[in-house]
């Protein structure tokens, strides 16, 4: 995938993907993101990939009825609407298996009188659908092929064996108040199958007036959202299973960075910006350590001199500390010129941004100190293709009637940001690499 693509394609997939499961993600911000994924294959690229909002698409066959259709058929099957649905999660069969104790058994047996009970009860289980008005049957184990065919004559929809995780997924819950309203259990709109490439999938879905309670005011099928949460599925067109896992993996990181962003929502200003200022930042604070004032130890004990001694080495080591340091930093904005450059260029990218933001900071400055408060302030990254300097975020700033004081900052236009908690992340790992580096090298003693 180029760098186009991303732009173009994986941005608004995760962003649209996120926006439809965005109010449930608010509310139970410890729980899974309902997104799924599905593998279109047969493609060569991501180009095609879309997003199927409150849609769960599973991988099983599409039950025929007894009808046959024509090969110039339409690949979506004529659809089910307005259902009321039976959910089993036992196999639907009146007659138990013998037990093994039952080898011993002398009663007389009518092999041909139990399996017409055995009929019987399954046509009067088929009846008593029909008779709560049962448009569809659905079971996690199976539906005895007798009952199946009965259905269909009754025009009931029927499908067996879905997996463990299948109606759950769609219905939310398997746990039904008592006093759920008697057409909860319809709020599937739509039941059809849906084919990509050449693999076709049932597809279940439910617009979105169903998820309304009736405290919402909706007019719609009201439905328990405690027990309920839309699913929304991405399905990925990939060139490969290696390709399609590794997308999996991108925009399940994307997904939770979002998420994420919910729950501790800062944001710091990213292509390298953040590094640069920070090294400056460093780099300034270097210049204001200081040893100890000779006149302010001129009646210090005897032996201060060999203290005031190891107090300036302390200083230097420190500071070679803080130094090697920001480098370190500097050095993770340097990445982003590639690999194919050279140190020397490495420097100059960052010493471009460093300036660019150096000379907004202290223009701003200057115009605090005249009395012009300033309307609007940038900062400065990297741009990777363009290989210069580009603006990555646009701020208003207000200051006080105190021109020490931090004034406040409103954001107008944010063009690319890293999540604070990655951040600090990389931060903390810089440190942790610095000080095995300077322990190795004995520079100073870390405790």
């Amino acid at each position: 995938m180029d760098e186009n693509s991303i732009d173009t394609i994986a941005i608004p997939l995760v962003v649209e993907a996120f926006v439809t499961v965005f109010e449930y993600v608010a509310k139970f911000p410890n729980e899974a993101i309902p997104v799924q994924f599905l593998f279109a294959s047969g493609h060569k690229s991501f180009a095609k990939s879309q997003v199927w909002k409150q849609t769960v698409l599973l991988d099983l066959p599409w039950p025929s009825r007894g009808v046959q259709f024509s090969s110039k058929r339409s690949p979506l099957s004529p659809p089910l609407r307005n259902l009321r649905v039976a959910l089993f999660n036992i196999t639907i069969e009146p007659i138990s298996e013998p037990k093994a104790g039952d080898a011993d058994d002398t009663s007389t047996r009518h092999n041909g009188s139990i399996e017409d009970f055995r009929l019987e009860a399954l046509r009067q289980v088929g009846d008593r659908l029909q008779l709560l008005g049962v448009t569809a049957v659905l079971s996690q184990k199976i539906i005895p092929k007798y009952l199946q065919t009965y259905l269909a004559s009754k025009d009931i929809f029927s499908l067996d064996r879905l997996s463990i995780t299948h109606i759950p997924t769609i219905l939310g819950d398997w746990r039904i108040e008592d006093d759920t309203v008697s057409n909860s259990l319809g709020f599937l709109s739509l039941i059809t199958t849906q084919t990509f490439g050449e693999k076709r999938y049932i597809r279940l879905h439910r617009d979105h007036q169903h998820y309304q309670t009736k405290s919402s005011g909706s007019t719609g099928t009201a439905v328990n959202n405690e027990s309920s949460h839309p699913v929304t599925t991405l399905v990925l067109t990939a060139p490969d299973r290696f390709a399609y896992d590794e997308l999996c993996h991108v925009i399940t990181t994307a997904l939770k960075a979002l998420a994420g962003l919910m729950e501790n929502p800062y944001a710091v200003a990213g292509a390298g910006c953040t590094e640069i200022q920070l090294a400056a930042l460093l780099r300034h604070r270097i210049g204001q350590l200081r040893p100890i004032p000779v006149a302010a130890a001129t009646n210090a004990a005897p032996g201060s001199g060999k203290r005031r001694k190891q107090e300036a080495q302390m200083l230097r080591e420190l500071s070679q500390t803080v130094i090697t340091f920001a480098e370190c930093l500097e050095n993770m904005a340097g990445r982003l010129c590639g690999r194919d450059v050279t140190a020397t260029n490495r420097a100059s990218m960052i010493e471009q941004m460093h300036n660019s933001n150096s000379l907004v900071l202290t223009s701003a400055q200057t115009e605090i100190k005249r009395g012009v408060e300033p309307k609007r302030r940038e900062l400065f990254g990297w741009d990777t293709r363009q290989r210069s300097i580009m603006a990555v975020l646009t701020y208003d700033f207000d200051v006080n009637d105190d021109l020490n004081a931090e004034g406040e900052k409103r954001v107008v236009q944010a063009r690319v940001l890293d999540t604070l908690k990655a951040k600090k992340d990389a931060l903390v790992l810089a440190v942790e690499c610095v000080s095995s580096l300077l322990r190795i090298a004995s520079v100073v003693r870390v405790p």
